[in-house]
């Protein structure tokens, strides 16, 4: 059973993650500094606009896991994709920030179709409690879209423009990701069956009880202040760095790294399995990440600081980008699982979408330095609440 999740459905669906991710996401961090510099814009208000995207993903996420929850996550996924990738082709046309914003806003739909939390929660509705295996196979590889997006990235706008690399992104996610979503995300029960099924319940009516547990509130606020750490460093990652005395050239090489850190953490996870419950490895990670900004404020001191910090975030954060998903299910339960894990998403869509701008604007008024000593907040919060939690029981199913 186990050796399925090495199956061509699963390493496909890996590979367009690693592209979506790399692109949709990714991208707008390796190019940061390129807009600012091309339009002139602040990098404030720049950053406004994947905050708009992860806000709208938040949203259409609930609609995009009721729509996988009904059995159409193969096109729901493939079409995101293809969408997604055609927008970034239009990037390179915008000439005001209002169109800018209008782009990532549509971006943020193709994202609630096709990342993450739709493709984990259709892993978890074809294969149930043996999907922890093809999730973690799947964030091993996907989890190296930052390693992939920054140097090619890099590379291409030292050797061409931004329009070459933000286009061939685009044509990579179209050409490519695409057809592996449409090739890879089959699911083995009939769409046709599961919308005539009488018993489909209203989204509210599956929302409201989750909505009682002490548990889903707890577990969705810690995931919140967790996103909101990772992504106000790294929507920022290159000027963070650079503001840190880094070269911009080393600033490059050292944000590919997190995507590598994510995988090690990730391949730990095996060893942990089973000796540490999820509730304690949330912990241990939220307390690595709160360490993590406190070495990025000691990169000034000494540059040993600049390795360990991208080390411990991308570490923490790929454990928990494999957990998260699991701990849901484990409690909130399988069925409904679609848009029962976009709900509890919310905060952490919430986290994600806020993050960008908030760094963007702490860092005008305050420095990297403010942001790193909020970030570093946030996860002191986040153990506060995930600690509590332990004194409550698994919601019974």
């Amino acid at each position: 059973m186990k050796n399925r999740f090495w199956s061509v459905d699963i390493l496909g669906l890996a590979f367009a993650e690693i592209i979506v991710w790399a692109s949709l996401f990714y991208s707008f961090p390796a190019s940061l500094l390129e807009w600012h510099g091309h339009y002139g814009w602040s990098i404030r208000d720049i950053s406004v606009s994947l905050s708009i995207a992860l806000v709208t993903s938040g949203f259409g996420g609930v609609l995009s896991g009721r729509i996988i929850d009904l059995g159409f996550s193969r096109s729901l996924m493939t079409l995101s994709s293809l969408i997604g990738g055609l927008l970034l082709l239009v990037i390179p046309l915008v000439t005001e920030i209002w169109q800018f914003h209008l782009v990532w806003f549509l971006l943020g739909l193709a994202m609630s179709g096709c990342l993450y939390q739709p493709c984990f929660s259709f892993l978890i509705r074809k294969y149930g409690t043996e999907a922890r295996r093809g999730i973690i196979i799947i964030t091993l590889v996907a989890g190296l879209a930052g390693t992939f997006c920054f140097p090619t990235s890099n590379f291409i706008i030292t050797n061409f423009s931004w329009e070459t690399s933000i286009s061939f992104f685009g044509l990579l996610t179209i050409l490519v990701a695409t057809p592996l979503f449409w090739l890879s995300a089959i699911d083995n029960k009939d769409e046709i069956l599961v919308i005539e099924n009488e018993n489909i319940q209203s989204a509210f009516a599956v929302v409201k009880p989750v909505l009682s547990s002490p548990l889903f509130w707890g577990i969705s606020l810690s995931f919140g202040l967790l996103a909101l750490n990772h992504i106000m460093i790294t929507s920022h990652i290159l000027p963070l760095i650079q503001s840190r005395g880094i070269s911009p050239s080393d600033a490059v090489v050292a944000a590919s790294f997190i995507g590598i850190a994510q995988v090690i953490g990730r391949l730990g996870l095996f060893i942990l399995e089973g000796r540490v419950s999820i509730n304690n490895i949330c912990i241990i990670c939220l307390s690595v990440v709160s360490i993590a900004s406190l070495c990025f404020l000691g990169i000034t001191q000494h540059v040993i600081f600049l390795g360990i910090s991208i080390m411990l975030q991308g570490m923490a954060w790929g454990i928990l980008g494999v957990v998260k998903p699991l701990i849901i299910a484990d409690i909130l339960g399988q069925n409904n699982i679609g848009i029962i894990s976009a709900s509890s998403d919310m905060f952490y869509r919430f986290g994600y979408a806020l993050a960008p701008a908030a760094a963007g604007l702490i860092s005008s008024s305050s420095g990297y330095s403010g942001v790193l000593y909020v970030t570093f907040s946030c996860t002191l919060f986040g153990i506060a609440i995930m600690a509590s939690l332990t004194r409550i029981g698994k919601k019974p199913g």
